[in-house]
């Protein structure tokens, strides 16, 4: 793609139909950062600015979302070639690194887990050090473990992160 020094986009690939779900014609002339994840907006416009005062390249990293509302990662590389008489726009290689960014994301989370249960002898404190991982990695509001018993009749609740006395009294029901 390219865009002009205030962001608005004069030629976008046919391949960002496939990347993200929109035809070109839908956003050439839009505006870059409408498109952006919010939280992304001020990091991409502080390096669009270095960019343009500096020249050269810089690589990014942002969210948005594909045309069915699938969030998305994608890494560009920006090319300053404002000053090219020909080019006269800045020119962005793109890709989608989504399943990059997950699987970082979950080899990190691993990480965590096992630093968290290093050292940890007792079931239950493995337990709970992992849950306290789970519930930092997980969009959620807590996180409990049950035990089935091996002959697979009742559970226990072994370890809970902050559950409300309510389900804390359901899982003590099934037991």
């Amino acid at each position: 793609a390219t865009m002009d020094a205030d962001g608005h986009l004069g030629y976008v690939s046919p391949s960002h139909e496939r990347v993200l779900g929109h035809r070109p014609d839908e956003i050439v002339g839009e505006e870059l950062r409408r498109r952006i994840h919010p939280q992304d907006q001020e990091h991409l416009a502080r390096t669009m600015a270095e960019l343009i005062a500096k020249g050269g390249t810089a690589r990014m990293e942002f969210r948005t979302w594909h045309r069915d509302g699938s969030p998305r990662v994608i890494e560009s590389i920006a090319s300053n070639l404002l000053h090219d008489p020909v080019v006269g726009a800045i020119v962005l290689n793109s890709r989608d690194v989504t399943a990059r960014r997950k699987a970082e994301d979950r080899t990190e989370t691993l990480l965590q887990v096992a630093t968290a249960i290093h050292g940890a002898l007792d079931p239950t404190e493995l337990v709970e050090r992992v849950q306290q991982q789970v519930a930092a990695a997980l969009p959620c509001d807590f996180v409990a473990t049950l035990l089935r018993d091996a002959g697979g009749g009742s559970f226990r609740l072994l370890s809970s992160n902050d559950i409300p006395a309510n389900l804390r009294a359901a899982a003590h029901a099934l037991e």
